[in-house]
């Protein structure tokens, strides 16, 4: 054989090796990605409803984004001193220090939140505020938590 019929013929074998692998490859790919789009369309399901092996949700919130008296006095006891620096919350206008979150601390933080809101109504709902302060100079500080009770239109809890 000459060499230009082994070029031709390494080249046909070089095209013949390649249409298999890209073939079988191919299939894999898809299946692939068919796969992941299947699991993608079950974890996007609403995670709320019924269905096999998964759970039965019979009661529901309020979903108006606020939280009851409880969980307030819950939410003192997650913050720790890597909060934003003043380190403060407010809580219907009572400021609490978070000054270390070690747990004798934490029964301090839960009594004052307590002592905020156990005046208010039971059925009070209260909003988490992110607020900034600002220096003359328009300088953005002293941030902290506030929660501050949410009333509807037209009630007042006092």
């Amino acid at each position: 054989m000459t060499r230009q019929a082994m070029d031709m013929l390494d080249t046909a074998i070089l095209v013949i090796f390649l249409a298999i692998c890209i073939g079988t490859g191919w299939k894999a790919v898809f299946e692939a990605n068919h796969r992941a789009l299947f699991y993608n369309e079950i974890n996007l399901e609403d995670k709320n409803t019924s269905k096999k092996n998964g759970y039965d949700v019979k009661e529901y919130g309020d979903y108006d984004g606020a939280i009851s008296q409880m969980e307030v006095v819950l939410m003192t006891q997650i913050q720790d001193y890597n909060m934003p620096y003043p380190r403060t919350v407010k809580i219907n206008g009572t400021e609490t220090p978070v000054i270390a979150a070690y747990k004798s601390y934490l029964n301090t933080y839960g009594e004052s939140a307590w002592n905020s809101v156990k005046g208010d109504d039971a059925s009070s709902r209260y909003y988490i505020y992110y607020r900034y302060g600002a220096t003359d100079g328009g300088v953005m500080e002293d941030q902290w938590f506030e929660i501050a009770r949410y009333e509807k239109e037209g009630e007042s809890h006092e």
